[in-house]
This record gives C-alpha cells, sequence and structure tokens, in this order.
C-alpha cells in the first residue's frame, strides 16, 4: 500500500480512537445525542486536522523527495506531530 494511503487510514483511526476515549474516559462526557456527537466530532477531527497536513508534508519530503529511511522519517514525523497535537 502506498505510504500516502497507509498514513491517512492510520490518521482516521487513531483520531478517532482518541476521539471517543477523550469523551469517555479523559472528559467523562454523558451526552451522546447524534448532534453533540458529530459537533464535537467535527471539532476534534478539524483540529486534527492541521497535524495530518504536516504529517503529510514531512513524509512527503522525507520519503519521496529525500528518499529517506521510512522508519527515521515516520519517527522524526511522529514527534513533530505529538508536540502539534
Amino acid at each position: 500500500m502506498p505510504w500516502f494511503w497507509a498514513n491517512i487510514i492510520a490518521w482516521v483511526l487513531s483520531v478517532l480512537f482518541a476521539f471517543i476515549a477523550n469523551k469517555k474516559v479523559v472528559f467523562n462526557s454523558a451526552d451522546m445525542t447524534f448532534r453533540t456527537v458529530i459537533k464535537e466530532g467535527a471539532s476534534f477531527f478539524t483540529l486534527r486536522g492541521a497535524s495530518l497536513l504536516a504529517d503529510t508534508a514531512i513524509l512527503f519530503i522525507g520519503l519521496t523527495l529525500m528518499h529517506g529511511s521510512p522508519l527515521i522519517v515516520k519517527l522524526i514525523d511522529q514527534v513533530v506531530v505529538i508536540v502539534l497535537n
């Protein structure tokens, strides 16, 4: 699978898990109405979208332009993404 699609799928799954975990465990939110979940989810995914852009840019530069080691590029990428989040 090309790195781009693998990264998008991993991002969607990890942000979905983070949203659910934050809603239930961190914030103890009991409001599970459709409207609330959509509103909170849209905000959460939008804010995390900025880190996806940085994530994709770092991978593109490191893997495609510089032909770097996938492991090293992803490690550097994850440090930057963690700081951004």
